[in-house]
């Protein structure tokens, strides 16, 4: 058991607000490069507790890595890269991919998949729409101030940015997005980001073409 676990029942055992028995430590989970995840019960969702940084899909066909900036401004197809481009980005914020890579439905191990708008709703349900219960604590990652980060839930999340127009980078440690599967239309999905400078919980639509984080979270009726 990983000190952050310690932590979250630490927690949950002296406090009730936003957190309960459940929020506990279930094991882990191998991706198709055999990258391993730890994974939390947070209500009654089984998540991963990193973000994804596997560069194959689950049943083993590589996804296309993408550096240049003007190519990837043009993508329709799916692709992925590391933030700045540094593979040392890699252990800490797993890789940025495209919406193109989130609608093959395979980019999570099998049993687990892309979460949905529902599944992202349910955990802002459970976390009273505050950010903070989702975010790492301190400044190792985040930038100050960190806005009421105290992770109760063991989620950790990690501001792994984003890249955008013109293939550009945003900064690290200031905000982390994360794809939803659904709901889109031509240019648009939608994603959840969390920020440096507030708690806010939010869900926003966003252009296909930009990269951002995956965490993965495990079928209904699987746990």
């Amino acid at each position: 058991m990983t000190s952050r676990h310690l932590f979250v029942l630490l927690f949950c055992s002296l406090f009730t607000l936003g957190c309960d028995k459940e929020n506990t430590p279930e094991g882990t989970v191998k991706d198709a490069d055999g990258n391993v995840y730890h994974t939390i019960v947070i209500d009654s969702q089984l998540w991963m507790l990193e973000n994804l940084k596997t560069t194959r899909y689950n049943d083993g066909t590589p996804i296309v890595q993408i550096t240049d900036n003007q190519t990837w401004d043009t993508l329709t197809i799916p692709a992925y890269c590391w933030h700045g481009n540094n593979p040392e980005n890699k252990e800490s914020y797993g890789a940025l991919y495209n919406w193109h890579v989130v609608k093959t439905g395979k980019i999570c191990p099998a049993g687990w998949h892309v979460p949905t708008y529902e599944d992202w709703m349910a955990l802002s349900t459970y976390v009273q729409n505050d950010g903070g219960r989702l975010k790492e604590q301190g400044t190792t990652h985040w930038t100050f101030p960190n806005s009421q980060a105290n992770n109760v839930t063991g989620f950790t999340a990690l501001p792994g940015s984003f890249r955008g127009f013109n293939g550009r980078f945003g900064e690290l440690g200031v905000s982390g997005y994360w794809w939803s599967d659904g709901p889109y239309n031509g240019y648009w999905g939608v994603a959840t980001g969390l920020y440096h400078n507030d708690f806010l919980f939010d869900m926003r639509s966003t252009p296909k073409l930009f990269g951002m984080s995956v965490r993965c979270v495990r079928d209904a009726g699987t746990m």
